[in-house]
């Protein structure tokens, strides 16, 4: 007896997630339409996406060579500076070298006359 109440109900059916849609969801022109649209902002999206990476790309490496070239441009300006002090050294050598040459050409000088005064002095000393 049992068993009658039991057939006699409705057949209750259960379907996975994926079948839970309803039917005619699926075929309709909107839902058709609907999905090709999103599809396409999807790829628009991901077209603006790259040409925000190159810009960001292209930018940072606008950065960088513009920091090479100002990095550039102190080194030459540091390298003249450096050229001027090489400068100035060398005249300052050449200052002290002709410093040293005079100082050199005094002194033969007094010992010559040292030495002329000496032998004056030795044949005054013989005439006498």
């Amino acid at each position: 007896m049992e068993l009658l109440p039991a057939v006699q109900k409705p057949k209750e059916v259960l379907h996975c997630q994926s079948h839970q849609k309803g039917e005619g969801e699926r075929r309709t022109a909107a839902y058709v339409a609907g999905r090709g649209r999103k599809r396409l902002a999807e790829r628009k999206e991901r077209k603006r996406q790259k040409v925000r990476e190159r810009e960001r790309e292209e930018e940072t490496e606008t950065k960088k060579e513009s920091e090479r070239e100002r990095k550039r441009h102190r080194q030459r300006g540091s390298q003249a500076e450096r050229e001027r002090e090489r400068q100035k050294v060398k005249e300052r050598e050449e200052e002290t070298d002709k410093e040293g040459v005079r100082k050199r050409q005094r002194r033969s000088q007094r010992e010559r006359k040292r030495e002329r005064e000496a032998v004056k002095k030795k044949q005054c000393t013989l005439f006498l």
